[in-house]
């Protein structure tokens, strides 16, 4: 995985992932960074083949499983995943906005052209105006 490719995914997460360099944070280098995360967790760095650090940290709760974030660090790059985040996102219901038109334009069960559909087979053209005064 490269760097491209790793903000990519980032920016796949559901608004729930973050992708920044190191240095913008005040760190000196990516070392100092692994440094404070490993000692602020307590937790060691796995690192991939292809060059990733990887430092995963579990829930506060031992009663919940999973994992709260996962942070990868790649060169001056890290990426942070918050699955608590993503958890409380998915949870939530959805608010769908419904489109309401008093017109019905793009309604075909409105067509005036079925005699038979809601004016009680009246036709229904426009075309003598005495049905209905």
């Amino acid at each position: 995985m490269n760097v491209n490719e790793l903000a990519f995914d980032v920016a796949t997460w559901l608004d729930c992932g973050d992708f920044q360099n190191i240095k913008d944070n005040g760190w000196e280098s990516q070392k100092d960074f692994l440094r404070f995360m490993e000692k602020q967790h307590n937790i060691k760095w796995s690192v991939m083949s292809d060059g990733r650090k990887i430092m995963s940290v579990p829930k506060a709760s031992p009663k919940e499983s999973g994992l709260d974030i996962r942070y990868v660090a790649l060169g001056e790059w890290v990426a942070i995943y918050n699955f608590l985040a993503l958890e409380q996102k998915l949870d939530s219901p959805t608010k769908t906005k419904q489109k309401h038109s008093c017109y019905h334009d793009d309604d075909d069960e409105w067509s005036h052209d079925d005699p038979h559909e809601y004016d009680n087979g009246l036709d229904d053209y426009n075309d003598d105006y005495g049905w209905w005064r």
